[in-house]
């Protein structure tokens, strides 16, 4: 008997500690928080450690080019579990001005998890300026260390394009002819 009680004790004790180890969390991020009239802008709401039905917010102001696009992952490390869920939408505004993306909410057995509200600027674009949806992303920042300055490959493998710079081109000139040797076969 005391074995049992011992063995039930120790079951809800890991059971106790398992569950307060997960910390569900529901957050947002945007690509950008201002944006040309006509370009796009990025959003994902990110669940971790949640488990229940994801409620869309409100886009008002905003057309849906593309979503809900999902992804989630699940990893038990060390005797801890823990889960990722993004929900990821592309997002063109309809209109200059300030357009807001409305509190996303994830149902939980815990009760609603709900986002704040985003604010996303608007700016009028009259000469076309067209920019990629993750520009002022972290992941861009690092692989493109050097802007527009040109190719890692041209930098490291080749000639750079000096056009750009006001260098003088000079032309290519051509690798000199390969010497040719005459041979004389013989049969053995």
């Amino acid at each position: 008997m005391k074995s049992i009680t011992c063995f039930i004790f120790l079951l809800l004790m890991g059971w106790t500690s398992s569950v307060y180890a997960q910390d569900e969390m529901l957050e947002v991020q945007v690509s950008r928080d201002s944006v040309f009239l006509g370009n796009q802008v990025r959003v994902s709401f990110i669940a971790n450690n949640v488990s229940g039905k994801f409620t869309a917010p409100d886009f008002k102001g905003f057309d849906l080019v593309s979503g809900p696009n999902t992804s989630s992952s699940y990893s038990f490390m060390n005797g801890e579990e823990s889960r990722k869920t993004t929900y990821t939408y592309l997002l063109q505004p309809l209109k200059a001005g300030v357009a807001t993306i409305g509190k996303a909410g994830f149902e939980t057995a815990n009760g609603t998890l709900y986002t704040n509200e985003i604010k996303i600027f608007v700016k009028e674009n009259p000469t076309g300026i067209r920019e990629d949806a993750d520009k002022n992303s972290a992941k861009n920042k690092i692989t493109d260390l050097f802007g527009d300055f040109g190719n890692m490959n041209d930098f490291f493998f080749g000639t750079p394009d000096w056009s750009d710079f006001g260098f003088p081109s000079t032309p290519a000139t051509p690798p000199p002819p390969k010497k040719t040797y005459k041979f004389k076969t013989e049969k053995l």
